[in-house]
């Protein structure tokens, strides 16, 4: 008999519990479109003197396309004529684009093992700055470690400003 009261009880119980849920609200469920977009990216040239441009077919979803497109970056070209222009376990942090400048957030290994020389140097920044300046709404690219503005990366450059597409880079021939 008590067996029966108890079953009854939880049956009553989770009747009640069911009958308060609003059957009649909308499940929000936060749908993200994923884009597919030929990029052009650029990466250093076989005397790593020079960018030249690549087109990869980049697919993700719209809400992380742009670190998306920095993490292919940090992954290398996929022509073998071409070199990484980012060397070490990089991690993107944040990508965020506010009034046409994209700031890049990236883990402390980005100055830990891209800078010991100008060459270097420039090929790192340039080939992110570049790569996002020509994507839309993209005019300056600033890049911070870790969250922190550095005012110095590798002791040629200020990363304190954003960038912007820097011609004087591209191969002999290359438009933008």
């Amino acid at each position: 008999m008590k067996k029966a009261i108890i079953l009854l009880l939880v049956i009553c119980i989770f009747a009640f519990i069911s009958g308060c849920a609003d059957s009649s609200a909308p499940i929000s469920v936060k749908e993200t479109e994923t884009v597919s977009r030929d990029v052009t990216f650029y990466f250093p040239d076989e005397a790593v003197m020079y960018l030249c441009p690549e087109i990869i077919k980049v697919n993700a979803d719209e809400e992380i396309f742009l670190e998306t497109v920095v993490a292919s970056i940090i992954n290398g070209p996929v022509s073998e004529a071409l070199n990484p222009s980012v060397f070490g376990d990089v991690d993107v942090l944040s990508v965020k684009t506010e009034n046409g400048i994209c700031t890049v957030d990236l883990s402390s290994e980005f100055a830990e093992f891209n800078t010991g020389g100008t060459t270097k140097e420039v090929m790192a920044i340039y080939s992110i700055v570049n790569t996002l300046c020509q994507l839309d709404g993209v005019e300056k690219v600033k890049i911070n470690i870790e969250g922190e503005e550095n005012p110095e990366f590798g002791g040629h450059f200020s990363l304190d400003e954003p960038f912007e597409f820097d011609m004087s880079l591209m191969k002999s021939g290359v438009k933008k």
